[in-house]
């Protein structure tokens, strides 16, 4: 088999590595695919529904 003259030219055929990239690092011990204890998990604010003007 030729060796191409391009030595990037089989880089597309196999990937560096096989897992996705994560987008942002878990806490050491907790699997990923785990929710966060309920304690870690950051509150919502509350949604209040819009006020109307009062009537003049």
């Amino acid at each position: 088999m030729p060796v191409s003259p391009n030595p990037r030219a089989g880089a597309r055929v196999m990937p560096r590595h096989t897992e996705p990239p994560v987008e942002e690092p878990s806490p050491p011990g907790v699997p990923p695919d785990l929710p966060l204890p309920p304690e870690e998990d950051p509150i919502p604010p509350p949604v209040e529904p819009p006020v109307a003007a009062p009537y003049r």
